[in-house]
């Protein structure tokens, strides 16, 4: 027989994590004690010394935690296989060819092996899907016929973690060993789902098959059965599935199937519970005692009771309450027990001790009533810690079969049963309570006590508090996917998370869908300018960690003429992303709250301002939108700041997380500030041919379920991608530092993380060689071209000297109030009357202003009272104009070009 020595390298792991991670302060003979608990920080926590496989806070009441290690250190669990490989025993030939299977067993399943030894053998599976392969544990029914479990980073082979080779109808599996003969003195037949659940009740004494599938319905075991103990009624079948719907449902099905074969039948049910737990769970958490067993066989008649009055006596006689709500069939009910009726019922029966007399009086005593055709079942509370907001989330059940609603119900709706009410009818079609304010708080006292506290965020995308990814449909942490579960949020280790989703970002999680020849028509319609956009969007996938790291992250221009394909680009990008069929938002459409939200709604995904610029009359491109607003995004500063609904003084100011593109086909104007943040990719129609439009239209015919496999494959990387990123930038820091053309810090460093992405983007997809270099050197002529655009003066300033130089040109006082020639004095509003009258446009003032404040060709100095040259010259020309002789100017030095 073969034996696992507790040898191996990971119950060390294990111990030495531990001690390091909880600081266990008491070490007796059996345990470990008095280390600090991670969710109370009391120093409550426990677990067994030379078995240390399950931790315990003894605080039960206040706290309670029970972590196992594979929650705590999966990553010493992912593959078996590597960890125990085959090896030769010492002295012999042979090799310890179960090895693996032995550990997952010993110690992931947490089985004595002395008593399944021969019950399974290690195997091997291979998917040519994903083209990846793993050792299993395989169990065999038949000899054709076997089960078998991965246990190598079983998560790559998506849901399904299992196989089944062979046809297994009508069969159920049972321990080589089991002997069905025993039953006689046992009397009861445990039948599971799984089959490490059956192992699970086998090793306390609970005979137990598994059925392993809801689908087979074992008619042929049971014939067997009957024919070995040569009479069905000496067995009773107790059927215990998983909890859940589908559970529940599986076991009345197969509980009227086995009695219309005439087998003696009954449930067992595992009670409800925060976390949900399978038999070998509980197994491993020594929760499989006799009285625990008996609580699921009370669960278990609960689940098959035939009416509203039979469940409601059943609760009766275990809970010795005269009042309390249940369910029945997806509806909630009222149990009353009338203490005096049922007196005065028993006093007409001549037996008063007969028992059939006391269930008659019982009946006669009892009344039921429903309080709402529907079940509203509390599934958790979800609090948000960044707004200080909170719910209970709900889930309503229909007996007529319709899909079950989830909505949200707050606190203020679950206080009196009028506004319960209220908040049913409207996210339940047709459900009406119809309790009081007393039926209503013990129902919901059942529900909420001690209940699941699930953790919100209000935003799509990259939390930095929890450092996860969270999407619609699945969740990714430190490398790993997490799917949705059927309570709509995710269960990663120890953290359960969930998204108001106000983005929908939809990735295809199935890898296997992912096409990389996109990347080939990308470069024949962009060239390096299509890396370098792709560079800067795969980028913004970690815009939290790097703006972490080194304080900013820089802005993407992508501007240019009319059918260049730009917005072909930012919709394929989205493709990338998991967005389809948008582009952005034009935030001259939106009013600043909307603008914000806009800003607020995603993090490590950019956000796209598209059409920001306007048209004049003459067609001269204009900008309708404050670009000097986006200034703190640029380090991640909060976009805005709200007051909290509360008494109190409290801000909501939401940090920005995201990334800015800015495409439009007019470049931005606006300060330097603004300027110097952004990195320009402009599109010019002069490089439009027929090759670049044949690619620009290969790249609009792909399909999002092909290509949004690239961001996953690039977030699931995050922890490699973000080292590569701090090893490099420095690099390439120092490289821009050295080019005489650029002196700008901000220029510098922008341009080097566009360097540095456009590297670790090869840790993604297959960009050549000669790709990286092209692109490189583009991104370098990038970072001379903004340098030269911000020593040169900004083009609405431009315009307006050039205005004012045209309309002082006849050399009279027309504009300029200064009567000292080394200044120059303007009044905009006089200015614009002057403009108008000559035919002349002036630039948009409200931007001008702002831009003038830091003009090269003559010094701003101040806002100032002027003696006006101009009105003296007026007034003199036409005396009866009195205009004032002090006006309010914007002073400027003329004497030169500031440096």
């Amino acid at each position: 027989m073969r034996t696992l020595k507790m040898s191996f390298s990971i119950p060390l792991e294990v111990k030495q994590r531990l001690l390091s991670d909880f600081k266990f302060k008491k070490q007796c003979a059996e345990h470990l004690q008095q280390g600090q608990c991670p969710n109370c920080h009391h120093w409550e926590l426990s677990t067994h010394r030379d078995n240390p496989w399950f931790l315990q806070c003894a605080r039960l009441k206040k706290c309670g935690l029970e972590l196992h290690v594979t929650e705590l250190y999966p990553e010493l669990f992912e593959s078996w296989s590597d960890r125990f490989p085959f090896k030769a025993q010492q002295g012999q030939d042979q090799c310890i060819d179960n090895i693996a299977a032995d550990a997952y067993m010993s110690l992931c399943r947490g089985f004595d092996l002395k008593h399944i030894a021969h019950w399974y053998q290690q195997g091997s599976y291979y998917s040519g899907d994903i083209d990846c392969g793993t050792a299993t544990v395989r169990f065999y029914l038949q000899d054709q016929c076997y089960w078998e479990q991965f246990i190598d980073r079983p998560y790559r082979f998506g849901k399904v973690h299992e196989n089944i080779s062979g046809n297994l109808m009508g069969n159920w599996w049972q321990p080589p060993s089991f002997d069905i003969t025993q039953l006689k003195n046992k009397k009861e037949l445990w039948i599971t789902l799984g089959i490490f659940d059956a192992i699970a009740l086998q090793q306390v004494n609970v005979a137990a098959v598994s059925v392993i599938q809801y689908s087979n319905f074992p008619d042929q075991s049971l014939q067997d059965l009957e024919s070995s103990i040569n009479g069905k009624e000496k067995v009773r079948l107790v059927f215990a599935f998983d909890i859940g719907d589908r559970g529940e449902q599986a076991t009345k099905q197969f509980v009227q199937r086995a009695r219309k074969l005439g087998w003696q039948v009954s449930a067992a049910k595992l009670p409800k519970s925060k976390v949900r737990h399978s038999w070998n769970d509980l197994f491993q958490r020594e929760k499989l005692t006799l009285g625990f067993l008996e609580e699921c066989r009370y669960q278990g008649q609960l689940l098959l009771v035939e009416s509203a009055l039979e469940k409601g006596l059943l609760m009766y006689e275990k809970r010795s309450q005269n009042e309390f709500p249940f369910e029945y069939e997806a509806q909630l009910f009222w149990f009353k027990f009338d203490p005096r009726r049922y007196d005065k019922a028993l006093q007409n029966h001549q037996d008063k001790t007969d028992e059939n007399s006391h269930h008659a009086s019982l009946k006669e005593a009892i009344s039921i009533q429903s309080l709402t055709e529907c079940y509203p079942q509390a599934l958790y509370y979800q609090h948000s810690s960044m707004t200080n907001e909170s719910w209970y989330y709900f889930r309503v059940d229909f007996p007529h079969g319709d899909e079950p609603i989830k909505n949200t119900f707050s606190g203020r709706e679950l206080c009196c049963a009028f506004e319960f009410k209220k908040r049913l009818i409207q996210v339940a079609p047709g459900a009406i309570f119809e309790g009081n304010n007393t039926q209503l708080d013990k129902f919901l006292k059942e529900q909420i006590y001690h209940i699941k506290r699930v953790n919100v965020i209000d935003f799509t995308g990259y939390s930095k508090e929890y450092q996860c990814y969270i999407f619609n449909h699945i969740a990714v942490h430190s490398g790993q996917m997490y799917r949705l579960n059927s309570e709509d949020f995710f269960d990663i280790k120890k953290l359960s998370i969930k998204s108001l989703f106000p983005v929908h970002i939809k990735p295809n999680s199935r890898l296997q869908d992912y096409h990389e020849e996109w990347l080939s028509h990308l470069w024949e319609a962009y060239g390096a300018k299509g890396l370098v956009a792709l560079a800067f969007w795969f980028g913004s996938f970690f815009a939290e960690q790097i703006r972490k790291c080194f304080g900013s992250f820089p802005f993407l221009e992508i501007v240019g003429d009319p059918g260049t394909g730009k917005s072909t680009l930012i919709e394929f990008l989205w493709k990338l992303t998991g967005r389809e069929n948008y582009e952005g938002f034009d935030p001259n459409k939106a009013n600043p709250i909307a603008v914000y939200r806009n800003m607020a709604q995603v993090s490590n995904l950019p956000v796209v301002l598209i059409e920001a610029d306007r048209t004049d009359g003459n067609e001269s491109k204009q900008s309708g939108y404050l670009w000097d607003e986006l200034k703190s995004v640029f380090n991640g500063r909060p976009i805005r700041a709200r007051g909290v609904k509360n008494n109190g003084n409290e801000t909501y100011e939401p940090p920005f997380r995201a990334a800015i593109v800015i495409a439009q086909n007019a470049e931005v104007k606006s300060s330097p500030a603004i300027m110097e943040r952004l990195v320009q990719i402009y599109n010019s129609r002069t490089e439009l041919n027929q090759e670049t439009l044949k690619g620009v239209e290969a790249l609009a015919q792909w399909e999002m379920d092909q290509v949004s496999g690239f961001h996953l494959k690039a977030i699931l990387k995050e922890h490699k991608i973000i080292d590569y990123i701090n090893q490099r930038l420095e690099f390439y820091k120092e490289y821009f530092r050295t080019l005489p053309e650029v002196s700008n810090a901000r220029i510098i460093i922008n341009h080097a993380q566009l360097s540095t992405f456009i590297e670790a983007l090869r840790l993604v997809v297959d960009i050549s060689d000669e790709q990286l270099k092209l692109t490189l050197d583009f991104i370098r002529l990038l970072a001379i071209k903004r340098q030269r655009a911000l020593s040169t003066e900004h083009p609405l300033v431009q315009e307006f000297w050039e205005l004012v130089d045209f309309l002082e040109s006849d050399g009279l006082a027309v504009v300029n109030h200064s009567r000292d020639p080394q200044l120059i004095a303007i009044n905009f509003n006089q200015l614009s009357e002057v403009a108008n009258e000559r035919k002349q446009r002036l630039p948009l003032m409200m931007e001008l202003k702002i831009l003038l404040k830091k003009s090269k060709k003559y010094k701003f100095l101040g806002i100032k009272p002027v003696n006006s040259a101009v009105n003296d010259r007026l007034n003199k020309a036409y005396p009866s104009m009195k205009k004032p002789l002090t006006v309010k100017c914007w002073v400027f030095d003329s004497n030169g070009i500031i440096t």
